[in-house]
């Protein structure tokens, strides 16, 4: 038996896309993914948006709020 990475991903990508289109009518609010990003690691910069890419070939919605490099936290 072969499975094809492609298709698999392509399939589980509809079901979940289905599932997306119908969380608003059944819970009263649509999903969103809020990321916060600090820094410009190469790395998480990468990371958070293969997240958004994939978040949104599904249909939810996603955010990505970026502070200024002079947030700093309480100590």
């Amino acid at each position: 038996m072969v499975i094809s990475g492609k298709e698999l991903s392509a399939k589980l990508k509809a079901e979940m896309a289905a599932e997306v289109a119908t969380f608003g009518a059944k819970y009263g609010r649509v999903p969103h993914l809020v990321v916060i990003l600090v820094g410009e690691d190469p790395g998480s910069v990468s990371y958070v948006t293969g997240k958004a890419k994939a978040s949104a070939e599904v249909g939810i919605r996603n955010t990505t709020i970026r502070p200024s490099c002079s947030a700093s936290s309480p100590t």
